[in-house]
């Protein structure tokens, strides 16, 4: 779901419409967020660098979603983490003061814009559930039991940040288990079995 395709004409015609490039950094950690950004296409990254370089992705956006409603209704504003452009897209701003108008007027972008927030809570708490698994093969097999045994990825790296591992330490864990018998890989696809 867009939640760009629940706006009018005219709410949308208000926005600030803001192109953007691969590798450009839209906003930075530190700045404060006065609004909500809808991406209307292309995909954006949420990162921080650790002080020696290395890259830690909080949220990745591709094609639509939004961030930066949380932020601009907060007593601390600023954003966490760098806004970093990683296909070239398009992103639509509304300030703080017409977002709470389009909420109070616009009843069907109400309801898909909280059904869009309950849908990030319920996926954020998954998320905690699994990052408060210290070993790497049991939150690999939260990761899959809670995916319903099967989960599909692109690669090894992706599945690999999404669980906030080493892309070396999930390998391991993925041919221990494999070894075992306990999973099966195919076309991208890993399965548990029995």
């Amino acid at each position: 779901m867009n939640l760009l395709d629940y706006l009018s004409e005219q709410e949308k015609s208000k926005a600030t419409k803001i192109p953007f490039s691969k590798g450009e950094f839209i906003r930075k950690e530190g700045e404060e967020c006065r609004g909500v950004y809808f991406l209307a296409r292309g995909q954006v990254k949420i990162v921080s660098y650790t002080l020696k370089g290395k890259e830690i992705v909080y949220n990745r956006f591709v094609g639509s979603g939004m961030f930066g409603n949380n932020l601009c209704y907060s007593e601390d504003n600023r954003f966490r983490g760098n806004v970093v452009g990683e296909l070239d897209g398009t992103l639509y701003y509304l300030p703080r003061e017409l977002m709470t108008e389009v909420l109070q007027t616009n009843k069907e972008f109400l309801e898909a814009y909280l059904s869009e927030v309950a849908s990030f809570g319920r996926a954020l708490n998954g998320r905690i559930q699994v990052l408060s698994i210290p070993s790497a093969a049991e939150r690999f097999e939260f990761f899959l039991m809670s995916h319903g045994g099967r989960i599909q990825f692109k690669t090894v790296a992706s599945l690999a940040d999404e669980l906030h591992l080493s892309r070396e330490v999930l390998s391991r864990t993925i041919h221990e288990m494999e070894r075992r018998g306990t999973i099966k890989i195919q076309n991208h696809t890993i399965s548990v079995l029995g």
